[in-house]
């Protein structure tokens, strides 16, 4: 039996089997990703940058030295880790963009802070933290096991027996450092409400042909703003993405409008099935009276027999999502999830599209359904992507993938075109003339 089992690899999960480590605790880490080269925490995209306070505690540990040459901090003028003293500090920190004047700092007057040469912050990326600290993790004994996700727990008066994939293992305490959606937390019982994001930023990592036409380009809740240079013609760019709003089809279509710049993306974030397991599954804690609804309205005949959980990249729960749109109260969210679950990223749709189009159409074609008319936003934005792309505009292909690698695009099509009775039925209240023109056009009456 282990001591301590800790979930996630983290910086946090690593740095606390560090510290158990050197207090003779048997320690096992437990991390889901198979491995540890990523881009997303290499540089540029991986780039963060330590307060002086977690400085010192790599310099209390003697991991400074090796942290400033993984990081390359050197190079950035870095408190030295040899200082038998602070130096005056050229810069503190932030908040929300406000720089603190060091000026301002008494270092001497702050309680609980042990005497220091490192008064400053340093430059750094997730791949250097974590190489650095799962080096020390692995010469104080622990062990690091990659490629496990914890699927469950089972706990008694003796400790907790916790499973991860064929894995099963046995120990005193379980630790969850497994982020802000922590399976370890959910697993256990633990209730955090909390509140949901306003704003989400999605990274992209994009070779850029002309940095300064993408600069000024911007679309409505899809702005690009450039936070990182990484020579004349690659930049790290965060897109705004109003989670709570959900995009709109002019939202949408003025984001491709936006890309339509000479911009090659190499490599985009997208909204993975792993996000997109855990909105559903927070949609169900959150209204479960609509999980239990029955499914006999009309415009949901037929939902409960698709293979959802055949469909990549798809919950297999999307029927409660959808019968969460029947509902007053949880049709908002419902609305929201199924957004996120419908797309992949900002300029493509999700293999489930063509599953839920039918579903949704009759849902837009009934007077009574609460969002009704955000339903036909999700509807514009199918039409809009279903639009086959030109093979021969290289820039095209190259945001939005060629019509033979997205299959979905023409089943929305055809989906269109097997309702296209439905289309007619929409009342001018509702839908304006250039919005029942994308739809038709879609269905192939145009």
């Amino acid at each position: 039996m282990h001591d301590v089992v800790i979930a996630g690899a983290g910086p946090v999960g690593l740095l606390l089997a560090c510290e158990l480590g050197l207090a003779g605790c048997d320690v096992l880490v437990l991390e889901q990703e198979p491995e540890t080269g990523t881009p997303w925490k290499a540089l540029p995209l991986g780039m963060r940058g330590l307060s002086a306070a977690s400085v010192e505690v790599f310099h209390r540990r003697g991991m400074l030295r090796p942290l400033l040459t993984a990081s390359g901090a050197h190079s950035y003028g870095s408190a030295d880790p040899e200082a038998q003293v602070a130096p005056a500090p050229r810069s503190v920190s932030q908040f929300a963009g406000m720089m603190l004047d060091p000026a301002d700092i008494a270092a001497d007057a702050l309680p609980y802070r042990l005497p220091s040469p490192v008064l400053e912050g340093v430059m750094t990326s997730l791949e250097a933290v974590e190489t650095v600290l799962a080096g020390r993790a692995a010469e104080v004994g622990g062990e690091i096991r990659r490629g496990r996700q914890v699927t469950g727990l089972r706990q008694d008066a003796e400790g907790v027996l916790v499973q991860a994939g064929e894995d099963e293992c046995a120990a005193r305490w379980l630790v969850g450092c497994d982020g802000g959606r922590s399976t370890v937390r959910g697993l256990a019982g633990f209730e955090f409400t909390g509140t949901q994001p306003l704003f989400t930023g999605y990274t992209m990592l994009a070779a850029v042909a002309d940095p300064a036409t993408l600069q000024r380009a911007n679309g409505c809740r899809l702005s690009p703003m450039p936070a990182m240079r990484g020579g004349s013609s690659r930049r790290r760019s965060v897109l705004a993405h109003e989670r709570s709003a959900g995009e709109s089809a002019n939202d949408v279509r003025a984001g491709r409008r936006t890309a339509s710049c000479d911009m090659g993306a190499t490599r985009m974030c997208v909204w993975d099935a792993a996000a997109k397991e855990a909105e559903v599954a927070r949609f169900l804690r959150d209204y479960s009276p609509v999980v239990q609804a029955d499914s006999r309205h009309p415009a949901l005949r037929g939902c409960d027999e698709v293979a959802w959980s055949e469909i990549p990249g798809c919950p297999a729960a999307i029927p409660a999502v959808l019968r969460g749109l029947l509902d007053p109260v949880a049709a908002p969210e419902a609305k929201r999830v199924l957004t996120n679950v419908l797309m992949d990223n900002v300029f493509q749709m999700s293999a489930a599209m063509p599953a839920v189009l039918p579903f949704l159409l009759r849902l837009v074609a009934e007077p009574r359904v609460p969002v009704r008319s955000e339903l036909l936003d999700i509807l514009l934005v199918a039409a809009e992507f279903s639009r086959p792309v030109d093979a021969g505009d290289d820039k095209a292909v190259l945001i939005f993938g060629c019509d033979g690698d997205h299959p979905e695009r023409e089943q929305c099509r055809a989906v269109f075109a097997e309702h296209a009775s439905l289309l007619t039925r929409l009342p001018a209240g509702l839908i304006s003339a250039a919005d029942r023109a994308c739809l038709e056009q879609a269905a192939g009456l145009l």
